[in-house]
Formats: C-alpha cells, sequence, structure tokens
C-alpha cells in the first residue's frame, strides 16, 4: 500500500541525492527536504506533511490522490518518469 512507502526509498528512486553533511535532508527539484521517519519538510518552500502521496504531490505538483495511491501501489517509480 502507498501509504507504508518509506520516504528515503522514494527519494532515492526518483533520483533526489541526500545532502553530504546532513543524512535527513534531500536535494528535490522542489528544493532542500528534510525527512524525519513518515514527516516531510521543504526547507525552500516553508511547507511539510506526512507520507508517501503527500511528498509526491509536493513534488511533482500532481492533484489525484486517489490515482496516485493506486500508481504508488503499482510502482512509485512511474510518477516521477
Amino acid at each position: 500500500m502507498a501509504r507504508t512507502i518509506d520516504l528515503e526509498e522514494l527519494l532515492k528512486r526518483s533520483g533526489c541525492d541526500r545532502y553530504r553533511f546532513d543524512k535527513n535532508k534531500w536535494h528535490t527539484p522542489q528544493g532542500a527536504i528534510s525527512i524525519k521517519g513518515e514527516k516531510f519538510f521543504n526547507w525552500n518552500a516553508g511547507f511539510g506533511g506526512g507520507g508517501a502521496i503527500s511528498l509526491v504531490m509536493h513534488l511533482t505538483g500532481y492533484n489525484g490522490p486517489v490515482k496516485l495511491d493506486n500508481e504508488l501501489s503499482l510502482s512509485y517509480t512511474k510518477i516521477f518518469t
């Protein structure tokens, strides 16, 4: 189920890079994002949320949560291609 997808794994598979000196922080197309468990915070946008669905919606501007849940459940790398 999409809600159980690890956020760090999601960022890795989407091509985002982990900061060298802060292992909880990631370089993303939307700016610097910190991950703590199932929560994330975008330092550039001043926005945070929780879960894989919210993170993908934030990174891509995607706003179809029902379809997104199905897509992530099948293959969450599709969202970023």
